[in-house]
């Protein structure tokens, strides 16, 4: 089961970019708002630890409720700073980048995913290997137990 999920994970690792993607753009898409205290959290710790700002670069911001204000969460400034992402988007890129982090979140978490997918791999792979050995295990001691019974 695991070797399944394995070779599933790994030739499907195109449909996790897309799924990582949708659903880093539907928070994106809740940010302050009520309700979504989580999703505001978690992009602002997201963007402030990578160093990233929105799913594919800063711009992902004017698509939501932040762009009545042209402005991107403070998360994605370099300094921290209260309000240092006010205008941003009224900016030009070269100006933005000496305020902000201007590239996108998606690569960087792809990247942890790939970095930690060995760890996915190896749990998969002993658990395999403790299954085998249960099974070979079950087998030996039914065996075992069937000659006992044929001596009774």
């Amino acid at each position: 089961m695991e070797v399944v999920i394995g070779l599933v994970a790994y030739h499907t690792k195109d449909k996790l970019m897309e799924w990582l993607e949708k659903n880093l753009v539907a928070g994106m898409e809740n940010f302050q708002k009520t309700g979504f205290g989580g999703v505001t959290e978690t992009w602002n710790v997201i963007q402030h630890e990578l160093g990233c700002c929105g799913v594919r670069n800063y711009r992902d911001w004017e698509n939501t409720s932040l762009l009545q204000r042209a402005s991107v969460p403070d998360s994605c400034c370099l300094s921290d700073v209260v309000g240092c992402g006010s205008g941003i988007l009224k900016l030009y890129q070269d100006q933005a980048s000496l305020r902000i982090h201007t590239t996108g979140c998606i690569t960087p978490l792809y990247q942890i995913f790939e970095e930690n997918i060995v760890y996915f791999y190896t749990i998969a792979s002993i658990l395999l290997f403790i299954q085998i050995f249960a099974i070979i295990f079950a087998i030996f001691f039914g065996n075992t137990v069937k000659k006992g019974l044929e001596h009774v």
